[in-house]
């Protein structure tokens, strides 16, 4: 419990975690994914990383898509990001495996911190912490190519931000200093901003109706 504690044996741990579940990824990071999804959002990493590592430019326009089109305003890009140094360094293949193996360590450290905080269990919190990262879709988005949805892993790190400014106003309120019930009210209003964003399916039928 006091090993997971600190921050630099438990970061290891996810590490290793982490290269564990990549390890195929990173065995095949220069290999063309053939899924229909893969190649269209790849061929638009791929493009931006061209532009800033060949012509020393923001990649504003995509010309070799569909004539022509808008690349900074394409919500399916994911260059806008500090992820895109990877690709621009690395390669579009290979960056797109750093970026999934960077971004699991991202999503367990930001679960095991939101989750500690709320049960003060660090052996709880950071074995919890890889059920979140390596869960859903998390698990066939590699394959599919959707790389801007392990954008999703850095969640917990804003529930956790959330909660630490919720559980600072309770305390500022009440007077009194941060204990359990504080500590799970503020948890669960977070939970609950959160949540009420998330797309339900259905949704689009009820606005139109």
């Amino acid at each position: 419990s006091r090993l997971l504690a600190q921050a630099g044996p438990r970061l290891a741990f996810y590490c290793v975690v982490a290269l564990i579940a990549c390890f195929p990824l990173l065995g095949s990071a220069s290999r063309t994914n053939e899924f229909r999804d893969a190649q269209v959002l790849g061929s638009y990493e791929d493009v931006a990383a061209r532009s800033v590592r060949e012509h020393h430019e923001w990649p504003l326009w995509n010309p070799y898509y569909c004539g022509g089109l808008y690349a900074l305003g394409n919500p399916q890009t994911r260059f806008a990001a500090p992820t895109l140094a990877l690709s621009v360094i690395f390669g579009t293949e290979r960056g797109r495996s750093l970026t999934v193996f960077l971004l699991l360590i991202a999503g367990m450290e930001g679960a095991y911190r939101f989750s500690f905080w709320r049960s003060r269990s660090a052996v709880g919190a950071a074995l919890a912490a890889p059920i979140f990262a390596l869960s859903g879709h998390f698990v066939t988005s590699y394959v599919s190519g959707w790389i801007n949805f392990f954008g999703f892993e850095l969640l917990p790190w804003m529930l956790y931000g959330l909660a630490l400014s919720l559980a600072a106003e309770l305390e500022r309120l009440c007077g009194e200093p941060v204990d359990d019930v504080v500590r799970e009210l503020a948890a669960a209003g977070a939970l609950a901003t959160t949540s009420h964003h998330v797309h339900r399916p259905g949704q689009e039928a009820q606005v139109a109706t």
